[in-house]
């Protein structure tokens, strides 16, 4: 399955090709031409020639109707004189791509073994049970992100186009639908392209990261290779940890991964999400260095890795770890460098509590 672009003209400047087996994150600065690919991608512009194809068939010139992706975008309208239940009830009655005769049409496209998803699944997930039979234009900003997103999954389209799709919602929701979102795309064989202006949500959601500014490629690496370097002048530290859930603690409200390649132990809190994601994410200031290994400390996870890297950013200093093949990022004061006296290559410790 991939979506390409084979044309490299002043109107046609950014020249890809994405398997869409993975998940696409896509950022850049303001302006830089992140909705306007997505839309194009979605056949709502065109402005400009193209030549878009997913799988050897052309996508740009498609119908909207016909067209293999659903752009849903952080205001994307409802109908605001229907209730939420009525404008979804709609999409399922009106898409081609949920009629018995869209067979065709996923095959075509690539996506043959993508399947419906049950309107009772959907409602949990996007967590709008409660706001079923309000009317739209009643809802608040993060329900009607929720909803359109609803929407754009109950049309039976194959590939999801999010743009700042999430935007309204607090931290603690939109990671629970990253969650449940991934594991459902995965499960019914759907493919994701998401744009957002945080990083921390493209950590979670995206397998590939593709940069672009003024139309331009600038990069495209693997999620976890690029984020560190992409964060180097980012106030807030974070690394996206590749992980395999393994079991939950339901006495002590707790999870216990893996890191993925190797039989490292990672604890968190309890989430009923948990079992659906294969990342977590860990901020540089919850961690702690030592050169100890068996630290006296309430912290539940102690990982060895050497420090691969040394930064300094003002009065903070940032060191990377390296641990069974992933990266690790820790800031910590110049004092407590100094008292460690770390250098690049040495063994070291790193401590913290479950996230």
């Amino acid at each position: 399955m991939y979506f390409e672009s084979g044309r490299a003209s002043k109107a046609e400047r950014l020249v890809f090709s994405w398997d869409l087996a993975n998940t696409i994150g896509i950022l850049g600065e303001s302006g830089a031409g992140k909705t306007s690919l997505l839309r194009r991608l979605a056949g709502l512009d065109d402005t400009y020639a193209s030549d878009i194809t997913m799988n050897g068939h052309s996508v740009h010139t498609s119908k909207c109707t016909l067209n293999p992706s659903v752009y849903v975008g952080a205001d994307t309208p409802l109908f605001e004189h229907l209730s939420l239940r009525q404008n979804l009830e709609l999409v399922m009655s009106m898409s081609h791509w949920n009629k018995q005769s869209s067979a065709g049409l996923k095959a075509q496209f690539g996506f043959k073994d993508c399947i419906s998803v049950g309107f009772e699944e959907v409602l949990e997930l996007c967590e709008i049970e409660h706001v079923l039979d309000t009317p739209a234009a009643l809802l608040s900003s993060g329900e009607g992100q929720r909803g359109m997103l609803a929407r754009a999954l109950l049309c039976g389209k194959p590939i999801l186009l999010l743009d700042e799709a999430f935007s309204a919602m607090d931290w603690a929701l939109r990671n629970r639908l990253h969650w449940r979102l991934k594991a459902l795309c995965m499960r019914t064989g759907r493919a994701l392209i998401i744009v957002s202006h945080s990083l921390k949500e493209l950590g979670v959601m995206s397998d590939t990261l593709v940069h672009i500014n003024a139309g331009l490629l600038v990069k495209e690496a693997p999620t976890l290779e690029y984020l560190p370097e992409f964060q180097q002048d980012e106030i807030s530290f974070f690394a996206a940890l590749q992980v395999k859930h393994l079991h939950d603690d339901l006495k002590h409200h707790l999870s216990t991964f893996i890191l993925a390649g190797s039989d490292t132990q990672i604890i968190t809190k309890l989430n009923r999400e948990a079992a659906h994601t294969t990342r977590l994410l860990l901020d540089a200031n919850s961690l702690v260095l030592g050169k100890q290994k068996d630290l006296q400390s309430s912290m539940l996870n102690t990982l060895a890795g050497d420090v691969i890297a040394i930064h300094a950013k003002g009065s903070v200093i940032r060191v990377s770890v390296e641990v069974e093949g992933q990266t690790l990022v820790a800031q910590i004061s110049e004092k407590s460098f100094s008292d460690m006296a770390l250098s690049i290559g040495e063994t070291i410790y790193v401590y913290f509590k479950a996230t």
